[in-house]
């Protein structure tokens, strides 16, 4: 395991001296878990969705968003959806498959 710690080391030193990626093999990966990379990872991905599901206004689950009627819901129908919460998400997705 010491061997691929090393290893991975020269491979993510490289990639960020070269502003590059970098690929890791199997046995990289499984030495990544041994030392609590995979648990480390989890927390900062965990902190970086919290952060951000910070910064969107949430509603009650009891409020109406947009139209009433599904017949005259104005839905998006190309570029970038608006920034929702999981509740309005669904519901979005839900009016999107509606027959009309």
């Amino acid at each position: 395991m010491t061997a691929h710690i090393s290893d991975i080391a020269k491979k993510y030193r490289r990639a960020l001296r070269n502003e590059t990626g970098t690929k890791f093999t199997l046995a990289e990966l499984r030495a990544m878990v041994d030392i609590g990379w995979l648990e480390l990872a989890a927390k900062a991905e965990a902190e970086e969705i919290r952060k951000t599901w910070e910064k969107i206004p949430h509603l009650a689950s009891s409020e109406t968003i947009g139209s009433t009627s599904a017949g005259t819901a104005d839905l998006p129908t190309s570029g970038r959806l608006p920034d929702m919460t999981a509740e309005q998400g669904r519901m979005f997705i839900a009016a999107l498959g509606a027959k009309h």
